[in-house]
């Protein structure tokens, strides 16, 4: 499944509630698990892949 690549001019904040997801980041690939905090950095290419059942804000 193709992912789409999101750029923005401010910060972005991903906290994973329920189950898991990934996240490439600037060509780096990470998993991220409930109760995980990401911080995206302005200007950072990144994409969500969303799994199943997965709650994120």
């Amino acid at each position: 499944m193709p992912r789409l690549a999101a750029v923005h001019d401010y910060f972005e904040v991903v906290y994973v509630v329920e189950n898991a997801m990934d996240i490439d980041l600037a060509r780096k690939s990470i998993t991220l698990k409930s109760g995980d905090v990401c911080f995206i950095s302005p200007g950072i290419r990144h994409s969500p892949l969303i799994m199943e059942k997965t709650i994120a804000l």
